[in-house]
């Protein structure tokens, strides 16, 4: 008998086995935890802890969309100053 390195609980398994986890379960959620990682969000400045390996930058959906609004308008600055011409966007005539 076994006790689960992530819940504790006790499991019936051979001894020649190297199972350290009752089930996929368990062991997902440990190495779930071990991966994650602690990052700032860049427009609320709020602590968010996120797997390693994912790309967001932001907290969430708010934030994310905020950026990307900053992104954008950014963008038609570098453009004006640049000299390149924006043009409004046109109308629909109905």
């Amino acid at each position: 008998m076994r006790v689960c390195a992530f819940c504790n609980k006790k499991f019936f398994i051979l001894e020649s086995s190297k199972r350290r986890f009752c089930s996929k379960k368990c062991m997902n959620k440990n190495f779930n935890l071990q991966n994650l990682e602690v990052r700032i969000c860049p427009i609320c400045n709020k602590e968010y802890a996120i797997p390693k390996n994912f790309r967001n930058m932001t907290c969430g959906k708010v934030c994310g969309a905020e950026k990307r609004k900053m992104t954008r308008n950014l963008g038609t600055e570098i453009k004006s100053k640049l000299g390149r011409k924006i043009m409004p966007k046109k109308e629909c005539k109905t």
